[in-house]
């Protein structure tokens, strides 16, 4: 190999290029894109975004809410003493008690795998974890 080497370095090369072709290089073709269509919903609420829910919309849907942007982190229970963290729609997070209001629903009770709100004659059950938006909703006070 090494005879091969200092054969290559000995015998020298040829620095004349070969002459050019007689035919010419093909040119390309531009290629013109169709223009994309502006899809501002898709782009709001992107596809693997970790809070995107399937079928949401900007409109309420009917039965919805000011409750509905909720979603209940959770919960503490000891002797006497109750409490739950809430995040709200907006990001914030905050700790409320049994009687505390959110918006216009007020927090009747805490238990370890959900919370329930009450306003007027209605009652909601809403699961730890989940949003709002899948609670149950109850005109008598009954759960479902």
């Amino acid at each position: 190999m090494l005879l091969v080497l200092v054969m290559q370095l000995l015998i020298p090369s040829s620095p004349l290029l070969p002459d050019g072709s007689a035919v010419s290089p093909r040119r390309p073709h531009l290629v013109a894109a169709t223009p994309m269509q502006a899809f501002d919903a898709i782009l709001r609420t992107p596809i693997f975004s970790p809070d995107r829910k399937p079928g949401e919309s900007d409109e309420a849907a009917p039965g919805a809410s000011a409750l509905d942007g909720f979603v209940p982190l959770g919960v503490s229970i000891g002797r006497g003493f109750a409490s739950a963290v809430l995040k709200g729609p907006d990001g914030n997070i905050r700790t409320i008690h049994v009687g505390d209001s959110v918006l216009d629903w007020r927090l009747v009770g805490i238990e370890s795998s959900q919370l329930t709100f009450e306003r007027d004659t209605s009652r909601r059950n809403v699961p730890v974890g989940k949003p709002a938006a899948a609670a149950t909703t109850n005109q008598n006070g009954s759960d479902e």
